[in-house]
């Protein structure tokens, strides 16, 4: 076919033939993507809380969950470093207060910005449910 179009030079040809053809693999080049942080339930939580027995206390507070099993309180003007102990498996977390009646929040996470279960407080008196987001 170049013989007949008599064309005597084929470098420059071939060069941009060469050419067209990595900048066309560079260009379709798809870009590794990067895994998503693994989740974990350390850190700030918002807890809405809804008893409907015994004490019908219905309000929020912070949890921040630690690394070393431990969480921080904060409800309005009150707080408390410390304030229990939790653990998780899985998809199941329990949270329990050292202070208070002892309140213990069991749920299960809804995603990784959401939890949702059922609270007991006032030495199992109290009984509600209780939603978290962050």
């Amino acid at each position: 076919m170049l013989h007949l179009l008599k064309i005597k030079n084929t470098t420059p040809l071939f060069s941009l033939l060469f050419l067209s053809a990595v900048f066309f693999n560079l260009s379709s080049c798809k870009k590794e993507k990067t895994a998503p942080a693994a989740f974990t339930y350390t850190g700030k939580w918002t807890v809405a809380y809804n008893f409907t027995t015994g004490s019908m206390a219905k309000g929020t507070f912070t949890a921040t969950l630690k690394t070393d099993g431990k969480w921080d309180y904060v409800e309005g003007s009150f707080s408390k470093t410390d304030a229990g102990t939790w653990t998780s498996s899985g998809n199941n977390i329990n949270f329990v207060f050292n202070f208070s009646g002892l309140a213990s929040y069991t749920g299960t996470k809804i995603t990784d910005n959401s939890l949702s279960g059922t609270a007991v407080g006032d030495a199992g008196v109290s009984t509600g449910t209780w939603t978290a987001t962050r």
